[in-house]
């Protein structure tokens, strides 16, 4: 059986595989939100938001903690999503 994904569905895989945080595209983390201990809460704060609302909500961290993300490496911005808890849902 030979099946190809719809455009529509490779291009959420594109935006959650290349975010536009700074000037570095990372890669969207993921994360097991049952850890957390969170069950309501924004959208992107457990793990259920889009690429565009993750994008977003880390311009809204780096405003609040007066950090600036132009100058963040890809490593530097995984450590403050991770801090975050700033990612995907993986607990299906």
């Amino acid at each position: 059986m030979n099946t190809t994904l719809s455009a529509a569905a490779i291009a959420v895989i594109t935006d959650f595989s290349s975010l536009h945080i700074g000037n570095a595209p990372i890669p969207c983390l993921y994360y097991n939100n049952n850890r957390a201990k969170l069950r309501a809460g924004l959208r992107v704060c457990i793990g259920k938001g889009s690429a565009t609302e993750i994008e977003e909500e880390m311009r809204l961290i780096a405003q609040r903690d007066k950090v600036n993300l132009q100058t963040m490496d890809e490593a530097m911005l995984r450590m403050l999503m991770q801090k975050h808890n700033i990612g995907i849902d993986c607990s299906a």
